[in-house]
């Protein structure tokens, strides 16, 4: 059913129709909390604003955001540049005006009701989690319309294994953005009780709680645009390109597969440790994640070995050691090897009976996320750069020697 508001309406049932309406009264200097139960008509005539153009500014932004609500596209059939222009316009426009006005809400909630004993550790919590989810989407933002989304667009207008391979590196950090985006959101849905309303809560404190509900929902479906639309469409090409590599280079990419599965699964954990309230000893925790990482390393390391053995001093003979893609990746196995070792040397070294606090678990477990990091972009760059260059230079007895080779390596690794 349509809505049409008219100077009738009373300010506060306009705000609880369309949260949205409270940027455009704020905008007027119009009150809307103590003064919601006034008649629309009566305040534009008093403070001298013209009602229909306010009316018809009120209808444009309503009809702007039905539409935000019900908009049905399949994105998977639009051009890179279209689906970057959607996003851009809808999306990012939408954060760049709703975050400093959230910013304020926020604060004045703080401000007004941060005394009540029930309400101000909440509100003092969210207050916190909502200037850092600010901060980094506002660097987020800034990343993707400079850098990546041109990268994106230069690809498209004319592709390369170069530019797509670069073009993954940015990816993938923007992905990592996401998911502490996504983290904050739980973590403020949670310290909200899921934006559940004290009883008498006032129209600001009841539109904040609109506006952030608002404003997930837009975040999800922003997030799910970039990560499970735009960023897998290039990871499809990517990997469109990766079927042409020959048998051995194949079974390297392969062996990715149930590493990457291992390092996500300790990552999770990773991430939780010391961030978790009312747990005094995080002993156990480190001391389980251990095991699994030492797993992990044991299947990392026949596949280093065929890199660091094999592979890299074959590409070498092309490129050479000193700078480069070899250098780089050599670099990085010894990054991430360090990171993994320092972890299970400092649990190791762990007194039994010991209590081990948040702020200690985390410092220690800091490694195992910095070599998370380290070796999935590792694995990208490996399966984008790295293993199509040595697809290209190597000829058919080169690629012969690099089989023959890792199967001596295989065979002498059983043995």
């Amino acid at each position: 059913m349509e809505i049409r508001f008219d100077g009738s309406n009373k300010i506060g049932d306009i705000v609880t129709a369309f949260p949205g309406a409270s940027n455009l009264f704020k905008a007027h200097r119009i009150d809307f909390c103590c003064g919601g139960n006034e008649p629309l008509g009566s305040v534009l005539q008093l403070k001298g604003i013209d009602e229909p153009s306010f009316l018809a500014s009120l209808q444009e932004s309503f009809a702007s955001w039905q539409q935000r609500q019900h908009e049905a596209r399949d994105w998977r059939e639009a051009g890179l540049s279209e689906m970057i222009d959607h996003i851009v316009t809808k999306h990012h426009a939408y954060l760049q005006a709703e975050l400093p006005l959230l910013s304020e809400f926020v604060t004045k909630v703080l401000r007004v009701h941060g005394h009540h004993e029930e309400e101000g550790d909440r509100l003092v919590k969210l207050h916190t989690l909502f200037h850092q989810m600010k901060t980094e989407l506002e660097q987020h933002l800034i990343v993707e319309e400079s850098v990546v989304f041109p990268l994106i667009q230069a690809y498209e207008a004319a592709p390369s294994a170069e530019q797509l391979a670069g073009t993954l590196q940015k990816v993938d950090e923007l992905e990592s953005d996401h998911s502490q985006v996504g983290d904050l959101l739980k973590e403020m849905r949670a310290v909200t009780s899921d934006y559940t309303l004290p009883d008498g809560a006032c129209r600001t404190y009841t539109v904040t709680f609109q506006k952030l509900v608002e404003l997930e929902s837009d975040l999800f479906e922003h997030i799910h645009l970039e990560n499970n639309v735009l960023f897998q469409r290039l990871a499809e090409l990517s990997a469109s390109e990766k079927e042409t590599l020959s048998a051995p280079l194949r079974a390297l990419m392969q062996e990715h597969i149930p590493l990457r599965e291992q390092m996500e699964q300790f990552y999770a954990i990773a991430q939780q440790i010391g961030a978790t309230d009312g747990i005094a000893d995080w002993t156990a925790s480190l001391f389980v994640l251990k095991e699994m990482v030492r797993a992990f390393v044991r299947e990392l390391e026949p596949h280093s070995a065929k890199e660091e053995d094999i592979l890299f001093p074959m590409v070498a003979r092309f490129v050479g050691y000193e700078t480069g893609p070899v250098a780089v990746m050599e670099f990085e196995h010894e990054q991430a090897k360090l990171h993994l070792q320092q972890y299970l040397e400092a649990v190791s070294a762990l007194v039994l009976g010991t209590t081990v606090s948040a702020t200690a678990a985390a410092d220690i477990a800091a490694d195992l996320i910095e070599a998370y990091h380290i070796l999935t972009g590792h694995f990208m760059k490996e399966e984008t750069v790295l293993f199509p260059m040595a697809q290209r230079l190597f000829t058919p007895i080169e690629m012969e020697e690099l089989a023959a080779k890792f199967n001596a390596l295989s065979i002498h690794s059983v043995s």
